[in-house]
């Protein structure tokens, strides 16, 4: 090897020791546990802050963790900041062992199935909060058994009265329905146009003798059609000439 290839080789082997630089080791362990706990934090520090993070790993106490940052300040490893009487301390970039290219692509393929496995655990959480509140506002077994049975027994009275109906209505053709369907038609034209007399009578006569149409009414011991009980007591449109009237009458009463 001559001395030209040697002076090259030792210049990318002092290149490649720059990129990437090594743990620095540290004949006191706690100058390397403080050490150890700034670079993995890799933020700004008080002394107090460092204790307090070191409590649980080492128990060192302030002194001991004032004094290895004293030391890692004068070796060049970490850097101290003064804000009045308060001291922060930061450790170097450059004395952070970097990942390399290699360890970035690898880092940076893991985040992104990680980010991908995080939408998916999103997506699936989203469809079973959706299906909790569907199943939420669904009826529970109980009420819906309760509803089961009710249904059924309706079913089970319309299926009953369905065929009451059609043994009602056997032995009918279509021209016993038009008979019957033409008569009541009949009697329901002669029974309307007899209520419409009897209640112009009535009304003539109570606004004649100036009584209240109800008072007549229950005087002459008329009756009120079945379908007007409900309209007996609300006042009706007077005609011309029929005086006051709030109950309309037909038929005597037996």
């Amino acid at each position: 090897m001559t001395a030209r290839s040697a002076s090259k080789k030792k210049a990318r082997a002092g290149e490649d020791d720059c990129e990437t630089p090594g743990k620095p080791s540290f004949g006191d362990s706690a100058t390397e546990a403080v050490f150890a706990f700034l670079a993995e934090q890799n933020r700004p520090f008080s002394a107090q802050n460092v204790t307090d993070g070191l409590a649980s790993r080492s128990g060192l106490k302030k002194t001991a963790v004032e004094r290895a940052l004293a030391e890692l300040v004068a070796g060049s490893y970490v850097s101290c900041k003064e804000y009045g009487k308060s001291k922060v301390y930061l450790t170097l970039q450059s004395n952070i062992e970097l990942p390399t290219p290699a360890e970035m692509e690898q880092l940076e393929a893991e985040l992104a199935r990680q980010t991908e496995q995080l939408d998916e655990l999103q997506e699936a959480c989203a469809a079973l909060q959706a299906e909790h509140q569907r199943l939420n506002a669904a009826p529970r077994t109980e009420e819906a058994e309760a509803r089961a049975t009710e249904r059924e027994q309706q079913l089970r009275e319309a299926e009953s009265t369905l065929t009451a109906l059609r043994e009602r209505a056997r032995g009918y053709d279509d021209r016993q329905r038009r008979l019957i369907e033409e008569q009541h038609r009949t009697a329901t034209k002669a029974w309307r146009e007899r209520k419409r007399l009897v209640q112009d009578i009535v009304r003539q006569m109570a606004d004649g003798m100036e009584k209240k149409p109800a008072a007549f009414t229950e005087e002459l011991g008329l009756e009120l059609d079945e379908e007007e009980e409900e309209e007996a007591a609300a006042p009706v449109e007077r005609r011309p000439g029929q005086g006051n009237a709030s109950k309309r009458v037909t038929g005597n009463r037996a």
